[in-house]
């Protein structure tokens, strides 16, 4: 059974255009929250975001839809670092699958559309053409010429790495030679005015893990990894970063909206992981947590820690203190972060707490 390794990562973050930038910047305990500039929100405008800056205009491939032009970005940093960017027979095909994970796709545009109806124009149908999550993988497909697998998973804040995981397995059982793994989410006003409505917004900024933290901030942005054969990847001479060695994926089926108080699923998911992984807990020197800074998710999350790690804690951080709750995105984001993190021997910050 080939290996899963990664070749390539890529991030696009409110601290960053890429994934390096976005990496030194948390490193050095930069924050990139601040004031919402996508549109206008009379009530919740004030409120810090990790809004991404600028239009995205220039992104090769580039929709209409802010969602897919974040995961563009990150692709194509992540397509050019394992070295696949060129065109013809080395990039694409039928052996290539591609899993995107996303929650919001093109929200925002249908949004504007909205608005600019309700305000008497006649606005193009096409703003809405993008609303779709499948949008994501099919531009994402269509850019990179990738004909084989194709599937957008969209399972809140676990898409995007859940995109990464199940890349690995795909490359795993030898159903693809190559993966492209992709999480992307933009801010949009359903997600913020969704989020205030159930009162787990911090007005001053998340703090995870903190004693007075008050819950999320929310952010955008996207997170990418390549992940091929080891064979597949030697053949090429390629330049193995890592490797994804166990994932796992699990429901504790407690709230629509909130964790489980014990941690459960959590913990569940993370002893597969070490199972599949073929590791025990004290082989692990870093966990890089969900961390939203809720009273709820920090508490779970770290109840299922300390039942896996006992008195033998490792390293814990959250950087959605820096970059905001990316949805969709956050899962990969974060997985590439880890991943600079062992090739830098630089564990990013805890954000926000004090």
């Amino acid at each position: 059974m080939p290996k899963a390794v990664i070749t390539g990562v890529g991030a696009i973050t409110s601290l960053g255009a890429n994934a390096a930038e976005t990496f030194s910047a948390l490193v050095a305990g930069q924050i990139g929250l601040r004031r919402l500039t996508l549109f206008d929100s009379p009530r919740y405008a004030g409120v810090p975001v990790g809004e991404v800056p600028g239009t995205l205009d220039n992104v090769p491939g580039a929709t209409q839809s802010r969602t897919e032009r974040l995961g563009l970005a990150a692709a194509w940093e992540a397509m050019a670092q394992a070295g696949l960017t060129a065109d013809g027979a080395q990039r694409g095909g039928t052996d290539w699958g591609l899993i995107a994970g996303t929650t919001v796709a093109g929200m925002l545009s249908t949004e504007e559309y909205f608005r600019q109806l309700w305000a008497g124009k006649k606005p193009k149908i096409s703003m809405v053409s993008r609303h779709l999550g499948g949008s994501v993988s099919k531009t994402l497909a269509r850019v990179f010429n990738i004909q084989g697998f194709n599937t957008t998973l969209s399972t809140a804040c676990s898409s995007g790495v859940n995109a990464v995981s199940m890349a690995a397995d795909m490359v795993e059982q030898g159903e693809a030679k190559v993966c492209l793994a992709v999480g992307t989410d933009s801010l949009s006003a359903m997600t913020i005015n969704g989020f205030h409505s159930l009162l787990i917004a911090d007005p001053q900024g998340s703090k995870p893990f903190d004693v007075n933290r008050r819950g999320i901030s929310l952010g955008e942005g996207a997170g990418a990894m390549v992940i091929e054969s080891e064979p597949h990847a030697r053949l090429r001479k390629a330049v193995i970063l890592g490797r994804v060695l166990g994932a796992g994926n699990t429901c504790d089926a407690h709230h629509a909206t909130a964790p489980h108080p014990e941690g459960f699923g959590a913990e569940a998911a993370m002893r597969q992981a070490l199972e599949r992984a073929g590791l025990q807990p004290e082989d692990i020197g870093y966990v890089n947590a969900h961390g939203t800074g809720t009273q709820d998710n920090d508490a779970a999350e770290g109840k299922a820690l300390a039942r896996i790690f006992g008195n033998a804690m490792p390293r814990v951080s959250s950087i959605k203190g820096a970059l905001g709750h990316t949805l969709g995105a956050a899962g990969a984001i974060e997985s590439v972060i880890c991943m600079l993190a062992m090739l830098q021997e630089c564990l990013p910050p805890n954000t926000g707490c004090a």
